[in-house]
């Protein structure tokens, strides 16, 4: 079995070198006849897109679809100076375990996984099938280190019995979250929950997604550190006081009233130290003073 694959593998690294002719074909089917019986790509719908983009930590997924396959092999390529056999049919050749293929039964379309990706994983792959001569689809992954930011300072102070509007955002357009979860401390927040004035505003936009959490009549049960847990990217946390006070912040150690941190000033120290000084010199003198 062992033998069997890795004659596969050499196979496959063969046939690209046969058909790169300058990589010409890296994005398309080798050229010469097709026939209706013949596997082709089908490049419609959803799944055919091959700019991918992925979310660092998440699953990302290429999909070929193939109709026509028949006895023929399926395989993902990497490409890089030297390239690199993931996987052909279902077996993976790749030692990293993060890498899986996967064909649902019924359907035709040859899925490579790549857990906890990596900005590393980002390149050109390929989706190759045996026939004769070989037909390649080209696709490009791009990781985004993306993750969830809460507008606003680290630290929010309200007063009780007002509202606390928080915004959060995430920036991934070609696949964005399906979802966005708000969380206080470690517990999910209910929107239909007894407490009531909690709601929730989503919007998808071209720059990306963007949700809204109010909360109305701030009490001191609402203190607590808020979480943004975005479906698809990295969580994004600020912490909110509901406190009394003209000032909720001047209660807080090293924070000033006014907004600004306040700096000591010696202006009134030296000023009582030059009267002094000039009063020492006069007196050394006017010796008739003393």
């Amino acid at each position: 079995m062992l033998g069997s694959i890795m004659i596969m593998g050499v196979g496959i690294l063969a046939s690209m070198k046969e058909t790169d002719c300058g990589r010409r074909q890296l994005y398309r089917p080798a050229d010469g006849p097709v026939t209706d019986l013949d596997p082709y790509f089908d490049l419609g719908g959803v799944r055919s897109q091959r700019n991918i983009s992925a979310v660092e930590g998440k699953t990302a997924k290429l999909s070929c679809t193939v109709r026509n396959l028949g006895d023929r092999m399926v395989s993902w390529i990497r490409r890089a100076t030297h390239p690199i056999v993931l996987s052909s049919g279902a077996v993976t050749f790749t030692s990293d375990s993060r890498v899986s293929v996967s064909n649902l039964p019924g359907t035709e379309d040859w899925v490579l996984n790549i857990d906890m990706a990596r900005t590393s994983d980002r390149g050109h792959y390929e989706c190759q099938v045996n026939t004769d001569p070989k037909i390649n689809l080209g696709f490009r992954l791009n990781v985004l280190p993306a993750a969830a930011v809460i507008h606003g300072k680290s630290a929010v102070f309200v007063k009780p019995g007002s509202t606390i509007s928080l915004t959060c955002s995430i920036r991934l357009f070609s696949s964005p979250p399906t979802s966005i979860q708000w969380f206080r401390d470690t517990r999910a927040l209910n929107l239909d929950s007894a407490r009531g004035g909690v709601s929730l505003e989503n919007e998808k936009t071209p720059q990306g997604t963007r949700s809204t959490l109010i909360v109305t009549k701030a009490t001191g049960d609402d203190t607590g550190n808020y979480t943004c847990s975005p479906s698809s990217g990295h969580a994004a946390s600020v912490m909110v006081h509901v406190v009394d006070g003209e000032n909720p912040r001047a209660s807080q150690r090293g924070l000033s009233t006014s907004g600004c941190d306040k700096k000591p000033t010696f202006a009134p120290i030296i000023s009582l130290l030059w009267i002094f000084s000039l009063f020492h010199e006069l007196l050394s003198r006017c010796p008739t003073l003393n």
